[in-house]
């Protein structure tokens, strides 16, 4: 990776001012996304359990960590983008870049380069989870409004299949009414 410019003096204090912000920003976005795991696994077993407020609940809670975490990854892309403009990276570079143009800063960068892809890996994991339970639950909800539907429309006693019993063959007397 090729240097424009040695830095100046004023852009290493910066710089680490600048990495220690960007650093604090990478460790509330991992424990954004590790809270984001529990809720979504504690959602997954309210609807396993079909607890309706517990589910509407949960549902609300990964609303909102889903918002911080696009308020700290909009503030992470700003600080990004400082970083580079400072250390006159290339406007795309990515945090690896970042973390070898600053030496003394790489290993604590890369490790937590690692840890937010693990973390960002296990929120995709139980998404995965929840929204395949949710479809199910979803699914049940529909054979019970059908079953309601066809149960509202004809009166009498009805099958499992939700239909209502009818003879083979009706009658002459029974057809005409």
């Amino acid at each position: 990776m090729a240097h424009l410019t040695p830095p100046t003096v004023s852009q290493p204090s910066a710089a680490l001012v600048q990495t220690s912000e960007l650093e604090q920003t990478l460790e509330q976005l991992i424990a954004a996304h590790a809270g984001l795991g529990k809720t979504l696994e504690l959602h997954v077993k309210a609807m396993s359990a079909m607890n309706l407020d517990g589910m509407e609940q949960l549902a609300i809670v990964c609303q909102q960590q889903r918002h911080q975490l696009v308020l700290l990854e909009a503030r992470r892309a700003q600080q990004m983008q400082l970083l580079t403009r400072q250390l006159k990276l290339p406007a795309k570079a990515t945090l690896r870049e970042l973390a070898e143009a600053i030496p003394h800063r790489c290993t604590p960068l890369l490790a937590l380069r690692e840890r937010m892809a693990v973390a960002a890996q296990s929120v995709h994991v139980s998404g995965v989870v929840a929204s395949r339970v949710s479809g199910a639950v979803v699914g049940h909800l529909n054979t019970a409004l059908r079953m309601l539907s066809v149960a509202v429309k004809q009166g009498g006693t009805y099958t499992r299949n939700g239909q209502s019993p009818s003879p083979g063959r009706l009658g002459l007397v029974e057809a005409v009414g």
